[in-house]
């Protein structure tokens, strides 16, 4: 069996953890996923899109599968995100990665219609060639790649499989798992009830350093369940300029009525990255590591659902060129996005994704002679991030060796004011372009 990927051991700074869990029951467990892919794949309005590369590029195979692949990753979660139903909370976030992972190891055990919707998820403009399975291991190779350094990223890739069907996945599908997700799989009785819901939850704790101890909620797993599958990430970096926490003060923060908050400001003059376009500015803050921040703040004060009506992945993909060093002024408040575990399935659904959960769905290929009988029942998903000052642990052994772009400024620096005190978009990106993380903070003072 494979086993599961877990990158390095995290370092101190900004925190971010994800999970996803799928389950799957035979007819009359965990209810079914629908509709419009096109959504949002509108490209931006303020940036150029690049589908392919220009005429000359000298970049590798690799490395414009790898911005295909981020693109359409960057285009699930947005989706995801603007069709998400926040529960009243101002402040959300999600992983593309480990909802594409997920939802990934579902599709390769599936045929038929069932299949083709699923596909559908990652088959943007941006990537409309590219499976699945190659998308996923093109993103995971990209993370690993990076791994040979202090990995601030933990990745796991987990399958529950029922002890009446632990025979049933065949060679071949387990052989993919392993080989296109690094996911291993571990034996257990769902009609074991709560026994078997904490098992699996405690293992989440334990790939997300605790901080998502209950992905799992009362109730929701059936003993009719056949197979489980999970997706962790847990991340954990220093930023390669740290903040002084006796420079944070507070500071008025616009909400998207009118009103403002005041809120604990972090202030520094860092080494950053802007880019200005029409609607919005980019900020991008490198960490000591092989990943960076992106912060889209918009020109006028907007709710940031509107902001993110209009990104899209290319668009994410094309701001790489226009990101020049910059000397910022930066302002930008502490804020916190608790990771708390929601169902996704009738977001899916507004995505065009419903044969698999129905009776419609085959499974056959995962769970064999029994596959016929099971549909996808739901699927939940958690994310956090906290960002704050903290971070000195080995940002002095990796921050002047690990950058994502190089900064030469030959002459005296002019300071430039980089203020972010309004509803934001935030992106967590590797260096690939792969990202980690997606979300929105409309009020800093609430997590």
């Amino acid at each position: 069996m494979a086993v599961s990927r877990m990158f390095d051991r995290p370092v101190g700074g900004p925190l971010y953890r994800a999970l996803l869990v799928i389950g799957l029951g035979t007819s009359g467990s965990l209810p079914a996923l629908a509709a419009d892919s096109s959504a949002m794949q509108g490209a931006v309005a303020d940036s150029t899109v690049v589908t392919s590369p220009p005429s000359g590029s000298t970049r590798s195979g690799a490395q414009i599968r790898r911005t295909l692949a981020g693109a359409a990753l960057a285009d699930f979660g947005l989706a995801m995100l603007h069709r998400a139903d926040g529960g009243g909370d101002p402040n959300r976030a999600l992983s593309p990665l480990s909802l594409a992972s997920g939802i990934g190891m579902v599709h390769a055990g599936t045929t038929g219609d069932a299949r083709r919707e699923l596909n559908s998820l990652l088959a943007s403009r941006s990537a409309s060639p590219l499976a699945f399975q190659s998308m996923a291991h093109t993103a995971l190779a990209a993370l690993e790649a990076a791994s040979g350094r202090e990995s601030p990223l933990r990745f796991a890739n987990r399958i529950w499989l029922d002890r009446r069907a632990a025979k049933a996945p065949s060679p071949g599908y387990l052989a993919s798992l392993g080989k296109y997700y690094g996911a291993d799989a571990e034996i257990v009785d769902f009609a074991a009830g709560d026994d078997t819901r904490t098992q699996v939850n405690g293992w989440v704790a334990r790939s997300t350093g605790g901080r998502i101890g209950a992905l799992i909620p009362e109730g929701t797993m059936p003993a009719s369940t056949r197979m489980l599958v999970t997706s962790a990430l847990h991340f954990r970096s220093a930023w390669a300029s740290p903040f002084d926490p006796q420079q944070t003060e507070e500071r008025p923060f616009s909400l998207a009525d009118g009103t403002t908050v005041q809120v604990p400001t972090m202030r520094a003059q860092v080494r950053a990255f802007k880019a200005t376009f029409a609607h919005f500015a980019v900020f991008e803050l490198p960490f000591a590591s092989a990943y960076r921040l992106q912060l889209v703040v918009p020109t006028e004060l907007q709710p940031p659902q509107a902001l993110i009506e209009q990104l899209s992945g290319e668009g994410i993909a094309a701001w790489e060129p226009h990101l020049t060093p910059t000397t910022c002024a930066l302002s930008l408040p502490r804020f916190r996005v608790d990771a708390i575990s929601r169902p996704q399935k009738e977001v899916l659904r507004g995505l065009g994704v419903e044969t698999v959960f129905t009776d419609r769905a085959d499974f056959s290929t995962m769970l064999g002679s029994t596959g016929g009988r099971a549909h996808l029942g739901e699927v939940f998903h958690a994310a956090g991030i906290s960002v704050d000052e903290a971070g000195a642990e080995a940002s002095a052994a990796t921050s002047a060796n690990v950058q994502a772009k190089s900064i030469v400024i030959e002459t005296e620096p002019t300071t430039v004011p980089c203020v972010i005190d309004r509803p934001f978009v935030f992106v967590l990106l590797h260096e690939s372009g792969i990202p980690v993380l997606i979300g929105q903070v409309t009020d800093p003072t609430t997590p």
